[in-house]
């Protein structure tokens, strides 16, 4: 933000700001990132040299831009009057939450108190020769543009109170003259997150001191060319890309720092993952010494000038076999002229005290086992304590937002009070002194075994029965299956997680009991009650041996009793063909009467058995037979008398289902004839010859095959 003076003086002021900041911008690109197509500066010390067939001399406009800059920096001062009028014109504003920067030029020693924290650098910054921004213990900075330094840079942070520093692009860079040895970068004590890099490629005459920081997650490369000195010590290192040393008969040493999981996008140096590329020529090796390095960073040391030499002797690479660390800390050729470009000896056989502690690693190897309203947690250590050692473990359980804190020499824990069929989460961090790892992560829900099934009914049917019951309660854990036991016999049979099964393989007219249990993941609830006896069985088979005799308008069926098949017969149902006369009996009766018949009409007769199953099939019918009575009474008996013959008539009775076989005739009631025979049935007239004197009283009956019918009515003659 710019905030425009009065008067001319300001606006030019404002106007040369902005040139400066153009300026600023062109003159500050870095090199590629390929180091196969990118060599560290023209080496300016007073000291000439021969020139590296590798390395590549500055662009020639750079420092066209670099000499400008400073002739527009003198002219702005003239112009203004006063150092204090050009700070003025371009500097900061007050944003509610925090201090918007940029542009602006400082010009005197500057101060960032944590008071107007969060710093955001949204226009170059850029720190003039003999000045130093300092950056307050507490601050959080959040770099957006570049800080630009001819002076200082002092990051006064504190183990309690670390200055926190976000940037997404270089966080410095120089600016100026490289014949002017007058810049300094001391940080201490902070946390600086990328994905921008520490310093951009004008580092010429740099000072660089950092200690007892964390940087992390830096994807761009890290160039720092020809220093005057630098110190990396006692930092932490962690998902950050390749650091580009190049030096010159200087100071450079990279000591009891911790180096941590290479970053997602991998290294960008030479053979794509080194952490730490030399460029070091003449004399003084660039020192890499105390550090420690993990496993998943290698490799990690490449010395690639073929004029220096590293000292990475004294680290701590996980190993002791020095054929496995000359594969990350080596040359970039195997076959250099010099023999001892690169020194590992002695390998560090554990990490030195030096080195600052970081989080441990996630614990490993965490599983749950479920138990009744609880969940039993183990895990094994984390394979990388951090560099100190644990100092317990967290457990957190969500839902309820329980914490738990064990000791460090704890593994294993159970959690109760739980709710049985409620997914829980747990999470287990290890911790040290530098804090929580990251969290191993499971879920589980408490369970345990079934509830008792109830209210079971059992039907039988033919050789089995068919079970149904009240579901049991699952307890947490979805019931699976179910298992039924039989007596006797002790049968048991396995079904699935329905309410209802069939049973066979059972004997009919067996009494049988059943039990029921459920079944879950967790293993079998208890049994239940046993079952009110059954037995199974079927309906009776057919009726056999079914024949039958008349009667008057009615027949007597009888039968053989039918086999139960396991269940009492309880009825037999007789009916007759044709019409719809039937009859039923008791179980225990093998013949019925049918009446409602029509004597003389031809019948059969079938038969059902019934038990508690069902009927059984209709029996074969019985052989026809006709319903009969006596015959009727003749009607209209006359006689008539000529001289000593007395003849008889009447009309013929009913038949009473079947034919006449014949009538007897009485007189006086004494049977005077019986007629009798095929004539005698067509018969309507009977003579008596040879009939005595007197008075004589007649009278007739019939006869047929079931009996003789009722006499009629007399009739009476005299014979003189």
């Amino acid at each position: 933000m710019q905030v425009a003076r009065p008067g001319s003086r300001g606006v030019a002021a404002g106007v040369m700001t902005l040139a400066l900041a153009r300026l600023g911008r062109a003159g500050c690109r870095r090199p590629s990132a390929d180091l196969d197509g990118a060599r560290p500066p023209e080496d300016l010390v007073s000291e000439p040299r021969p020139t590296l067939a590798h390395e590549q001399l500055r662009p020639s406009g750079e420092q066209v831009v670099a000499r400008a800059a400073r002739t527009l920096l003198a002219l702005a001062l003239i112009f203004t009057g006063t150092v204090a009028g050009l700070v003025g014109t371009t500097g900061s504003a007050n944003a509610g939450d925090g201090t918007v920067v940029g542009p602006t030029i400082l010009t005197t020693n500057t101060t960032w108190p944590a008071s107007g924290s969060p710093y955001r650098v949204q226009g170059a910054v850029q720190v003039a020769a003999g000045a130093t921004l300092t950056f307050e213990a507490g601050a959080k900075v959040e770099v957006d543009s570049t800080i630009q330094l001819e002076g200082g840079l002092t990051v006064a942070g504190t183990a309690t109170d670390p200055v926190i520093i976000q940037t997404d692009v270089a966080l410095f860079r120089g600016i100026g003259a490289y014949t002017e040895p007058s810049r300094k970068v001391n940080i201490t004590h902070a946390n600086i997150i990328g994905p921008g890099p520490l310093t951009g490629s004008d580092t010429k005459y740099l000072g660089f001191t950092m200690t007892d920081s964390k940087i992390s997650d830096i994807t761009s490369t890290n160039y720092i060319w020809y220093p005057t000195s630098l110190l990396f010590e006692r930092n932490v290192f962690t998902r950050v890309n390749t650091i580009e040393i190049g030096t010159n008969r200087v100071s450079a040493v990279i000591r009891n720092n911790r180096f941590r999981q290479a970053p997602a996008s991998g290294f960008r140096g030479y053979n794509g993952s080194s952490q730490i590329v030399s460029w070091a020529a003449y004399g003084t090796p660039l020192q890499v010494t105390g550090n420690v390095f993990d496993p998943t960073v290698r490799p990690r040391i490449l010395q690639v000038s073929i004029d220096g030499n590293v000292d990475a002797s004294g680290n701590y690479f996980a190993s002791t076999d020095p054929t496995e660390v000359k594969t990350w800390v080596r040359d970039k050729e195997d076959d250099l002229s010099l023999p001892s470009v690169v020194d590992v000896d002695p390998l560090l056989a554990a990490p030195p005290a030096e080195v600052p502690a970081v989080e441990p690693s996630q614990p490993q190897s965490l599983a749950a086992s479920r138990a009744d309203q609880a969940v039993s947690l183990s895990w094994q250590p984390p394979a990388n304590d951090g560099g100190a050692a644990l100092t317990g473990y967290r457990v957190t359980v969500t839902p309820g937002d329980r914490i738990l804190d064990l000791p460090a020499d704890t593994t294993t824990t159970t959690i109760d009070g739980l709710a049985n069929g409620t997914s829980y989460s747990f999470e287990v961090t290890a911790q040290n002194p530098a804090g929580l790892s990251p969290a191993a992560t499971v879920s589980a829900t408490p369970a345990t075994v079934p509830g008792t099934p109830t209210e079971i009914i059992v039907q039988p049917v033919d050789g089995g029965a068919l079970i149904r019951w009240s579901p049991a309660a699952d307890n947490g854990a979805p019931i699976t299956g179910h298992e039924i036991t039989v007596q006797p016999g002790g049968q048991t049979i396995t079904v699935g997680p329905d309410n209802r099964a069939g049973v066979g393989s059972l004997t009919n007219g067996v009494a049988y009991t059943f039990t029921v249990r459920a079944i879950n993941d967790l293993g079998p609830g208890p049994w239940s009650p046993a079952t009110n006896e059954v037995i199974p069985a079927t309906a009776p088979s057919k009726v056999q041996n079914v024949h039958a005799t008349t009667g008057n308008g009615s027949a007597t069926v009888a039968w053989d009793p039918s086999d139960s098949n396991g269940s009492p017969v309880d009825a037999y149902l007789v009916v007759a063909s044709p019409g719809s006369a039937r009859a039923t009996v008791d179980g225990d009766t093998n013949s019925a009467v049918i009446r409602g018949l029509t004597n003389g009409q031809k019948y059969t007769f079938t038969v059902m058995a019934h038990n508690s199953m069902g009927a059984s099939p209709p029996s074969a019918p019985s052989a026809p037979v006709v319903p009969a009575t006596t015959p009727g009474q003749a009607t209209q008996l006359h006689g008539a008398v000529k001289n000593a013959t007395v003849t008889l008539t009447w009309k013929k009775p009913g038949n009473g289902g079947t034919k006449l076989t014949g009538y007897v005739v009485t007189d006086n009631g004494k049977t005077v004839a019986t007629i009798a025979g095929a004539a005698a049935v067509r018969a309507t007239k009977y003579v008596a010859r040879h009939v005595a004197d007197g008075r004589h009283r007649y009278r007739i009956r019939a006869a047929n095959a079931i009996g003789t019918g009722p006499w009629s009515k007399p009739v009476s003659v005299r014979m003189r």
